[in-house]
C-alpha cells in the first residue's frame, strides 16, 4: 500500500466500482482532470479483486450491485487489511454511493467499515470536492503510519536486544528458581537478570527504569551490561549498584532514573546480601513462616552522580528459606500479607501457580498499569566436596612469571571486602580468562576476608552460630578499635611460553596467631552445614594446591587455566 505525502494527490489510486457505466465514465473523468489515478471495476467481485491486485489508496463503490454488494465488499477489504497487515493502523477510505432516504443502508455500510458517502445522483464539483478532502484526510493518516512503521521497526530492533540478554539470563537460571515478567506495553519497562557467578554463588537483579515502552527498554541497556560483566567477577553489591549509578549518567539524557534491587545468594553457606535503590520491600519467607523484610536504602540510579555509602543487608538463611522479590507493578496487585499467605498455605512448590491465580483474578482483561515482575528463589544447600587432597608442602611455582602483585594493607584504611573483586577486575584486562577469574574473584575475597576478620580483628566464628547480625556488629567495632596491622597479598600470573594465560598462584597472609587448620578442615568435613568455616570449604573445593603454614596465619592456593 503506498505511502501519501501529504497534498500530494498525484500519489492518489482510486478505484471506482459500480454496475452503471454512465457513473463509471462520469466518475473517471472528473478525478482524472483532478489529477488522479483511476481504476474502474463493475461489480463487487472484480472490484475485490482489483483492489488486492492494485492496492488502491480510496475506494468508491455503489451500493445496490449484483452479486456482491457495496457494504459486503467494504467488509471484505477491510478483512483483508486486517489480514496483510495485522495491528497497523492502515487507513483505506471506503466511500458508498447510496440513494436519498435509505437509513437502513447506511448503518449497514458504516458498521461494514465505510468513512463517507455520496448520494446519487451527484456532479462533478461535489464529487471533485468531496475527493479532494478524503485525500487530505488519507495522506494525514499515511504519514501517521509511516511514523507508526518507522517506530515499530525501532521497537523490534530494541526488542530482539533486550530478549537476547534476558533469554541467555534466564536460561541459565537454577532448578528451582523462578523470574517472571508481565509487560504493559510491547517493550518491558521491568527486566528480571540472573547471572551466575563461581559455583555456587548467585546473582540476580530486578530493574524497573523510569516510564514504560522505548524509552524505559533503551535504559535497561546499560544496566543488563554492567549487571553482567561485573557479577560475573563476584563484584560487591555496592560497587555494582555505583557503577550501574554512574553509567545511566553517563549515557542517558537528564531525568531518568532506574530503580534495581541486587542479591546475592551462596549456595554453599546461605549468606543472602541484598542491596535495593528505590525498589518495593524484597523478603525472606522463612520456613517456619515468618517474613524477613529488606526495604530501600538508597535513592533510584541516575539520578544523583555519586550514590554515597550504599546499606547492604545481610541475611544467613536456613534450608527451605525462599527469597522473594517484586517490581511495584506487583505490590500494587498483591499485597505484602497476602503474599505471605500464599506461601504458607501452598509452601515454595505451590506458590507460583497461587499467585499467578491471584494475579489472573485480580487483572483479567483489563490493560496493565505498570510493568510486573517478580522472583522466587529457594535456598538448598550445596555440598562443597573437596576435590584433591590438602597438600602441606609449598607448591612448585614456575621461573617465568607474567605478573606478580604483592603489597601489604591495612584494613582500617580501606574496603578490604571489595579488594578482592578489584584485583581481580585488574587481571581480566591483563589476560586471565573470566572463567579462571570468577573463581578467583570468590577464593580471594575469602582469604582476605578471612585474614582480617580472625587474624587482626581477633573475630571468633562461633558468633555466626548465634545470629549473623551480631557477628557483623562486633566486626565493625573492633575494626573502629583496631591498631595498625597489615595484611599482606602475592599473586603470580603464569603464561605459557607462547604469552598464553597457564596458572596462577595465590598467597595471603596475616598477623594474627593462626589457628588450628587441621582441625577446623576436618570439622568443616565432619559438618558442612554449620554457620562458619565457608573460606576453609570453597578454598578446599574450588582451589589446587591448598597449602598452610605451620601455624596457620598464611594460606596459598592455585588456579589453573587446565581446570576451567
Amino acid at each position: 500500500m503506498p505511502v501519501l505525502r501529504p497534498n500530494d494527490q498525484t500519489a492518489l489510486k482510486i478505484l471506482v466500482v459500480d454496475d452503471d457505466s454512465v457513473t463509471r465514465s462520469f466518475a473517471k473523468g472528473v478525478l482524472e482532470a483532478d489529477g488522479f489515478e483511476v481504476l474502474l471495476a463493475e461489480d463487487g467481485e472484480e472490484g475485490l479483486r482489483l483492489f488486492l491486485e492494485e492496492a488502491p489508496d480510496l475506494v468508491l463503490t455503489d451500493y445496490k450491485m449484483p452479486g456482491i454488494n457495496g457494504a459486503e465488499l467494504t467488509r471484505q477489504i477491510r478483512a483483508s487489511i486486517k489480514q496483510r497487515f495485522g495491528d497497523l493502523p492502515l487507513f483505506v477510505p471506503i466511500v458508498v454511493f447510496t440513494v436519498l432516504g435509505e437509513l437502513e443502508v447506511l448503518k449497514e455500510c458504516l458498521d461494514a467499515g465505510a468513512v463517507e458517502f455520496l448520494t446519487k445522483p451527484f456532479n462533478g464539483p461535489e464529487l471533485r470536492t468531496r475527493i479532494r478532502a478524503i485525500a487530505q484526510m488519507a495522506a494525514a493518516h499515511a504519514g501517521l503510519l509511516a511514523r507508526e512503521v518507522e517506530e515499530h521497526y525501532e521497537i523490534s530492533v530494541l526488542k530482539h536486544v533486550l530478549g537476547r540478554q534476558v533469554e541467555q539470563s534466564k536460561a541459565s537460571l537454577p532448578k528451582g528458581f523462578i523470574m517472571e515478567t508481565m509487560s504493559t506495553r510491547r517493550i518491558n519497562g521491568d527486566v528480571c537478570a540472573y547471572h551466575v557467578g563461581a559455583p555456587g554463588i548467585h546473582f540476580g537483579m530486578i530493574c524497573d527504569p523510569m516510564g514504560h515502552g522505548l524509552m524505559a527498554g533503551i535504559s535497561e541497556i546499560p544496566t543488563m551490561d554492567v549487571f553482567n560483566a561485573l557479577s560475573a567477577r563476584d563484584f560487591p553489591l555496592p560497587g555494582l549498584l555505583s557503577e550501574i549509578n554512574r553509567k545511566l549518567r553517563e549515557l542517558l539524557p537528564g531525568g531518568r532514573f532506574s530503580c534495581v534491587l541486587l542479591f546475592r545468594m551462596d549456595m554453599h553457606t546461605g549468606d543472602l546480601s541484598v542491596a535495593s535503590a528505590g525498589m518495593p520491600d524484597a523478603y525472606v519467607f522463612r520456613r517456619d513462616g515468618s517474613l524477613v523484610r529488606f526495604p530501600s536504602t538508597c535513592i533510584p540510579l541516575g539520578i544523583q552522580r555519586e550514590l554515597g555509602p550504599v546499606e547492604v543487608h545481610r541475611l544467613r538463611l536456613e534450608a527451605g528459606d525462599c527469597f522473594f522479590a517484586c517490581s511495584d507493578g506487583l505490590s500494587e496487585i498483591v499485597e505484602e500479607g497476602e503474599c505471605l499467605g500464599l506461601f504458607q498455605k501452598g509452601g515454595e512448590a505451590r506458590f507460583t501457580d497461587l499467585l499467578q491465580d491471584l494475579m489472573d483474578e485480580r487483572i483479567r482483561d483489563r490493560e496493565l498499569a505498570d510493568d510486573v515482575s517478580w522472583c522466587l528463589w529457594p535456598f538448598h544447600p550445596e555440598q562443597a566436596r573437596p576435590a584433591r587432597s590438602l597438600d602441606l608442602a609449598a607448591p612448585a611455582r614456575e621461573t617465568e612469571t607474567g605478573i606478580t602483585l604483592r603489597f601489604t594493607f591495612d584494613p582500617r584504611a580501606l574496603n578490604y571486602r571489595d579488594l578482592g573483586s578489584n584485583l581481580v577486575s585488574f587481571l581480566g584486562r591483563q589476560g586471565v580468562p573470566e572463567e579462571v577469574s570468577q573463581i578467583l574473584a570468590l577464593l580471594l575475597s575469602e582469604a582476605i576476608v578471612n585474614a582480617v576478620d580472625h587474624g587482626v580483628l581477633d573475630l571468633d566464628s562461633a558468633l555466626k552460630e548465634s545470629e549473623f547480625e551480631i557477628y557483623e556488629a562486633a566486626r565493625i567495632a573492633q575494626l573502629s578499635v583496631a591498631h595498625a596491622k597489615f595484611v599482606g597479598v602475592e599473586i603470580l600470573v603464569n603464561r605459557t611460553p607462547d604469552g598464553e594465560f597457564s596458572h596462577l598462584f595465590v598467597q595471603v597472609s596475616d598477623p594474627g596467631r593462626g589457628f588450628d587448620w587441621r582441625r577446623a578442615l576436618s570439622a568443616t568435613e565432619d559438618a558442612p552445614g554449620k554457620p562458619h568455616g565457608r573460606g576453609l570449604i570453597l578454598l578446599n573445593a574450588l582451589g589446587r594446591d591448598l597449602a598452610f603454614n605451620d601455624i596457620g596465619n598464611e594460606v596459598s592456593f592455585s588456579l589453573y587455566a587446565a581446570d576451567t
